[in-house]
């Protein structure tokens, strides 16, 4: 699993990852993996499993739609193209799979039964270590850092308590 926030400062939206790639049980893989990813205006960052974030770059998702909506459907269907979507009794859903995507002048969250959430406040986070990145960014809003700065202190707490999230940590701005 991972830990990504998603954080708002005035105007300016900054996307924040954990680099750590791990299994189901916890075991760490000694791969890189970007859970960042840029496609035309959309900012995506993705938790879960790292086949579904490579299915987001220009090969597998070549045009993104002109609507968030339409992106929903997009994803969706590109997943489900590739094989990664589990059919349970209750219907399709994408397990263990959570997007950040700033679009535009919004921020959102798709998660694991593809349900579109605009984000009301100014930052969300998604991923294993999700609890403790929500306590970190709101104890850090009142601190005299960058932005940049309290992503990176808010991903070094959850990296202490939470054991699928590890350094190296990136910050992306939109």
């Amino acid at each position: 699993m991972s830990c990504l926030i998603g954080y708002k400062a005035g105007n300016t939206f900054y996307l924040a990852s954990d680099g750590a790639a791990t299994t189901e049980e916890g075991d760490i893989r000694p791969i890189l993996v970007k859970k960042i990813i840029r496609r035309g205006e959309y900012l995506i960052g993705f938790s879960g499993s790292v086949r579904t974030g490579q299915l987001l770059n220009e090969y597998y998702l070549p045009d993104p739609p002109e609507m968030i909506e339409d992106f929903v459907e997009a994803l969706k269907m590109n997943i489900t193209d590739a094989g990664c979507l589990i059919t349970s009794e209750y219907g399709t859903v994408l397990t263990q799979n959570s997007f950040i995507v700033i679009y535009r002048d919004k921020m959102y969250e798709i998660l694991s039964d593809f349900q579109l959430n605009e984000v009301g406040g100014d930052f969300t986070a998604i991923g294993s270590g999700t609890a403790y990145a929500y306590g970190a960014m709101q104890v850090i809003q009142d601190l005299d850092l960058s932005p940049s700065d309290k992503l990176i202190k808010a991903l070094d707490v959850v990296s202490k308590f939470q054991a699928t999230v590890r350094p190296p940590h990136e910050v992306v701005k939109y």
